[in-house]
């Protein structure tokens, strides 16, 4: 970590995301250099952690070439709308892995992912661009978690699934082997999903059924 980084999402897990970056047994704190949001911002928060809030991402270009940044933003659209504009600003998407993870040699992953604590990602699995497993996520064998996709805490993934890009996965669900997971679809919370997820659509429950269209 030779050039700067920066965190774009001073949000919970932005925090997050500098919590894992410290973890890292060759982090050195002068290389971070700061939180970017467009929104509203609890600064105190981020001076408990010692950081600075670096304004917002209109900054982005005032940084020099190769300085990386990490989208600490669940929201997928959201998040590949802002890695965008960072590249086009010649920053470097930076891809954050928690120590405490287990990732098989054979993984493919895309830029600016973020792995947090406890997740397990066993064999022929390829992640997009910018995804993110939250804490103690599973991935079985031979998935496929598209660009944007966004997993939270103790989502179990069974192997040979396919989640395609922008998909979230509330916290608990469970995705049963061989399922597909459609574009900009929603699982929610612990739902337990058996069959095909139409794309752009809510299911909920166990089993997980139907709820609405999201588009």
């Amino acid at each position: 970590m030779k050039q700067g980084i920066i965190i774009i999402g001073a949000g919970g897990f932005g925090r997050h995301v500098l919590a894992i970056l410290r973890s890292q047994p060759y982090w050195e704190e002068e290389n971070f250099l700061g939180f970017l949001d467009d929104g509203s911002v609890n600064e105190g928060r981020l001076q408990i952690l010692g950081a600075q809030f670096l304004g917002t991402t209109d900054q982005l270009e005032k940084f020099p070439p190769g300085t990386q940044y990490v989208v600490g933003i669940g929201n997928g659209h959201v998040r590949e709308k802002l890695a965008m504009k960072a590249d086009r600003a010649g920053l470097e998407p930076l891809t954050v892995i928690h120590p405490d993870s287990w990732i098989a040699s054979d993984v493919v992953m895309g830029k600016g992912a973020v792995i947090c604590a406890g997740v397990r990602i066993t064999t022929n699995v390829k992640l997009g661009n910018q995804v993110h497993l939250n804490m103690n996520v599973t991935v079985g064998h031979d998935v496929e978690l598209e660009g944007y996709a966004t997993v939270f805490p103790q989502v179990a993934i069974g192997g040979e699934t396919s989640i395609r890009k922008y998909v979230t996965l509330g916290a608990g669900a469970t995705i049963n082997p061989g399922i597909v997971i459609g574009e900009k679809a929603f699982v929610a919370a612990g739902a337990v999903v058996l069959k095909t997820v139409e794309p752009g659509t809510l299911v909920a429950g166990v089993p997980a059924v139907l709820k609405k269209r999201l588009v």
